[in-house]
């Protein structure tokens, strides 16, 4: 895990040069079936966007975010029953659901909070 986030870490002030999405492509490609790796990805990026957002730069932040979703949403399809992916998942929608709020995309919001919300039902979190 540490390997994967130093990879994906801002440097020197600047995004990491390495694309999370390929390396999701080609961790899978290396240990198919393995939702371990994308699970981590989408955790480390998460912080980047949380990182990037201190440093000011949505655009950087919106970057870093939905490259963390996607790859919560690739360990989730390779393990849907596995509940640190749903909560992978929930926690990265959430978070950028209220990240985009301020910002008056309650589209958005809406739609990352509803996938979050059906995570938490089929975890268990919820109850009814």
């Amino acid at each position: 895990v540490d390997l994967i986030d130093q990879a994906l870490e801002y440097r020197i002030g600047r995004p990491s040069p390495v694309d999370s999405r390929r390396l999701v492509m080609a961790i899978q490609s290396a240990a198919p079936g393995n939702a371990f790796f994308p699970r981590s990805i989408a955790d480390a990026m998460l912080r980047e966007a949380l990182r990037a957002d201190g440093k000011n730069d949505p655009k950087e932040g919106d970057r870093c975010m939905l490259a963390a979703i996607d790859a919560a949403k690739q360990a989730l399809m390779l393990d849907a029953a596995d509940e640190e992916n749903q909560l992978t998942l929930a926690q990265c929608c959430t978070v950028h659901a209220e990240r985009v709020l301020p910002r008056d995309d309650t589209a958005s919001a809406l739609e990352m909070l509803r996938i979050s919300a059906a995570m938490s039902s089929s975890a268990g979190w919820v109850r009814a």
